[in-house]
């Protein structure tokens, strides 16, 4: 019984870290119902209202929120435009990090501007891939990896050949489900901003990482 008991937890150990699923992480599955595909690239936004203040306010405080974030935010922020209350920057955020491979994701963040309302727009525009070991720096489009597609020779059980996308699957996976948790940080944070909730000591979260 207590050989049983040791196989049993070992089994869940398994499923539980995806070893018995590699190729396919459910939580990363259960994420992509909150996106809209667009394209070759995944998107998301937010409505935030109840904001005490007028629609120039709100645009200045786009622009406040920005450089308290990052580094140089001039160098991210694509348009700015006051008449319409609008704010386009470009952040990027390591989101897979091993000796093997880094992952980062690059976003465009659209802000918009209503007399006590505000728009958050995130679109996941690609991922820049980094190998070391044969110094390889390319770019995939976020909509056509996984989670959001499956690889044909990734399924179990087919053929002997399947471990590298195996792993590719669930490498993407788990780069997908930081991606999120990027995401949904941003969100809480022109959130907290915006309605005057915020801590200084949030903002550690949300450092800029494009000069890597």
């Amino acid at each position: 019984m207590k050989r049983i008991n040791i196989l049993l937890f070992v089994i869940c150990l398994f499923f539980q870290t995806g070893f018995c699923n590699p190729y396919f992480i459910p939580k990363a599955r259960n994420l992509i119902d909150k996106y809209e595909t667009i394209g070759n690239n995944v998107s998301r936004s937010i409505v935030i209202d109840s904001i005490s203040m007028t629609k120039e306010q709100i645009y200045g405080k786009f622009l406040t929120i920005i450089g308290e974030i990052y580094n140089n935010p001039e160098r991210l922020i694509t348009t700015k435009d006051n008449i319409n209350g609008s704010v386009i920057f470009k952040p990027s955020y390591k989101v897979y990090d091993t000796a093997f491979a880094q992952i980062y994701a690059n976003l465009q963040v659209r802000l918009d501007a209503k007399e006590g309302r505000a728009r958050v727009q995130i679109i996941a525009l690609d991922y820049r891939q980094i190998v070391p070991s044969n110094h390889s720096d390319i770019n995939r489009y976020v909509a056509l990896l996984p989670p959001f597609v499956i690889l044909d020779d990734s399924i179990p059980g087919k053929n002997k050949e399947n471990k590298n996308n195996i792993l590719v699957t669930n490498m993407y996976s788990n780069a997908f489900i930081k991606l999120d948790e990027k995401i949904e940080s941003i969100f809480k944070c022109f959130k907290s901003m915006l309605r005057k909730e915020s801590d200084d000591n949030n903002w550690l979260d949300y450092k800029d990482e494009r000069h890597v």
